[in-house]
């Protein structure tokens, strides 16, 4: 019997949980693809159901019902040979409105049985922004999936879910930006600004260089190193900042408890890594050298930050290839 994977995005080109699935995007991974969750080969329909979901249509489009795309899933066209067991990995980021269809679900399993195993994965912390496009419905959508399983330790712990580590895989083409600083972040807001600014000034003041992008910002403090994202960057581009910076700065939001991407740069690209995640010392790769908690900006030991007289090295070997939640899934 062969195992097959199949990853189902979210049908977005520029998401950052694309990243995750790197390896299997770019055919590194045998008997594993990923697709988009729709195939849209009418652009009047395709163009329709663009307008649907835009945020800024969502409401006005409300009438049209999910179900009329379920005509155009992908998942009309799966099959499963003799010898193979079929693993589809659904990633529906916070978009449960758009992305949860129960009666497909239902019809695979019928069609299929116990020849394919469909997995729910979740790149979010359920207690996270629940308002936003269904997300706070996702657990009661659990039962439609034969499992279930989470980046988040402590959400895994509450609702007996599978936990994972972020599946992560280091990209040698990337090249370092010609911007150089001591601190890096890039994100949104998210209620984060005035600890970042608390750890800019706190940097600063001890002449160090901070490189804070921040989307969606409305004020800038570029003396600070404070400045404004005005659009998401490819996660490319933003890596290659990251890469040139000496350390890397991880505020998670409110109601978060496991590690973003950061950590993951951090380790595959041997950085050292501020965090406010209190479960980092569980992590895999936690070492106090490379790797400050701090609970309070006021904690933060800046000269630890500029010391340069030992490399940085996890000794990092693939050990978060998306093949590790393949065997978790199994």
């Amino acid at each position: 019997m062969t195992n097959k994977y199949i990853i189902i995005g979210t049908g977005q080109k520029y998401n950052i949980l694309n990243e995750a699935f790197y390896e299997v995007i770019n055919n590194k991974i045998e008997n594993a693809s990923f697709l988009n969750p729709y195939c849209f080969n009418n652009r009047i329909i395709k163009k329709l159901y663009n307008l649907r979901y835009i945020d800024t249509c969502r409401k006005i489009f409300r009438f049209i019902p999910n179900s009329l795309w379920n005509h155009y899933s992908v998942l009309n066209n799966i099959k499963v040979e003799n010898n193979e067991k079929l693993f589809l990995l659904f990633v529906i980021g916070r978009d449960v409105e758009r992305l949860y269809t129960p009666k497909l679900l239902h019809k695979i399993k019928q069609k299929f049985g116990d020849k394919v195993c469909t997995a729910l994965i979740l790149f979010d912390s359920i207690d996270v922004t629940k308002s936003l496009n269904g997300w706070g419905n996702i657990t009661e959508c659990f039962s439609s999936y034969d499992k279930v399983a989470t980046f988040d330790l402590n959400d895994a712990k509450k609702y007996g879910l599978i936990h994972f580590w972020d599946p992560y895989a280091r990209r040698e083409e990337i090249a370092a930006s010609t911007e150089q600083s001591d601190m890096f972040f890039i994100g949104v807001d998210k209620g984060r600004l005035s600890t970042l600014t608390d750890i800019a000034k706190n940097a600063t003041d001890k002449g160090l260089v901070c490189d804070f992008k921040i989307f969606d910002l409305k004020t800038e403090n570029k003396e600070i190193g404070i400045k404004k994202l005005p659009a998401f960057l490819p996660y490319n581009q933003m890596l290659s900042y990251a890469i040139s910076s000496n350390c890397l700065v991880e505020i998670l939001a409110d109601g978060q408890s496991s590690s973003s991407f950061r950590y993951y740069e951090a380790v595959a690209y041997n950085k050292k890594l501020l965090t406010n995640n209190s479960s980092v010392k569980d992590m895999p790769f936690y070492d106090p050298r490379y790797i400050q908690y701090f609970d309070d900006t006021n904690s933060i030991d800046y000269d630890w930050i500029k010391d340069n007289s030992y490399v940085v090295d996890y000794k990092y070997n693939g050990e978060f290839s998306i093949l590790r939640l393949f065997e978790k899934l199994e």
